[in-house]
């Protein structure tokens, strides 16, 4: 998975991400982690406060949910706005799922999937997901 996603998006923020979600569910959380800290200590300037990073301090819990759905309801393009409240609960639904909280997981992935954003990948992996976890 590490080196298709890698080569598929040339290595970037979003291969980053959904390779935390990977480890996390094969059971490396910790690594999962360290990773990600690593990746973040390399994005400076313009980047240190852009949409993935906000993502990945979530992640590694320097940002609470709340702000992460602030953040991702902060754009005046209306579908960029959309593409990231689906990308912030597909990932605090990941979240909630490493914590073992599936219920919390299942509703975030459904609030994933009810944002309509078939072109993301957080919402097909949020909609394969879902059986797992819901009730």
């Amino acid at each position: 998975f590490r080196a298709s996603s890698e080569a598929a998006s040339g290595g970037g923020d979003q291969a980053r991400l959904l390779l935390w979600v990977s480890q996390v569910r094969d059971g490396q959380g910790a690594e999962a982690g360290r990773e990600l800290e690593a990746y973040l200590a390399t994005k400076t300037g313009v980047d240190s406060g852009d949409w993935p990073s906000v993502l990945a301090e979530f992640l590694l819990g320097r940002r609470r949910e709340g702000e992460l759905f602030a953040a991702a309801g902060a754009s005046p393009d209306p579908e960029l706005d959309r593409a990231q409240r689906c990308q912030a609960a597909f990932f605090a639904g990941a979240l909630r799922w490493q914590a073992e909280d599936r219920p919390g997981a299942a509703e975030k992935f459904r609030l994933a999937v009810e944002t309509g954003m078939t072109f993301a990948p957080e919402f097909h992996f949020a909609k394969a997901w879902l059986p797992e976890v819901a009730p």
